[in-house]
């Protein structure tokens, strides 16, 4: 539920409001020798309004955009940072590795593309497999995958 408007904000958007009233019914000459009685170049200030409209029309169009680069970067610094429970020893992990290739059959694809044959894997390459598991989701926080264990990766 959005914030009732305070008394002070009530009278900010009053003093607003009039405020356009009055641009909105000057004349052109009335904007003109006000901005001549300041000291301004109307062509200047002009300017100036257009590059901040600009702006502000860019900003508008790339809010979406900004907002992705921000939770890329936020993935990114997650998978970098991420730490794995991975079994300690090559045997356990190759069968982790296995159940998730045979759990998923789409995972098998990544995998026989690489290394025609399963026992061909090293377990740095066993390891590697199931890092990348880990920042896919795929593994789960049952003891197998990312539950801020000891191994992190490089």
């Amino acid at each position: 539920m959005p914030d009732m408007p305070t008394k002070d904000d009530s009278r900010l958007r009053a003093f607003y409001d009039a405020l356009a009233d009055s641009i909105l019914t000057a004349s052109d000459g009335d904007v003109e020798l006000e901005l001549r009685d300041r000291a301004l170049n109307p062509s200047d200030v002009a300017n100036n309004v257009q590059r901040i409209l600009i702006a502000a029309v860019k900003q508008f169009k790339q809010r979406k955009l900004s907002a992705s680069q921000s939770m890329y970067e936020t993935e990114v610094e997650r998978i970098r940072t991420a730490k794995y429970s991975l079994p300690s020893s090559a045997e356990e992990r190759r069968a982790l590795l296995w159940r998730v290739i045979t759990g998923a059959p789409s995972m098998s694809g990544l995998v026989t593309a690489q290394h025609r044959e399963f026992k061909d894997l090293t377990d740095s390459d066993v390891i590697g497999l199931l890092q990348q598991l880990g920042d896919l989701g795929v593994l789960g926080d049952s003891g197998e995958g990312r539950t801020g264990g000891e191994l992190q990766k490089p």
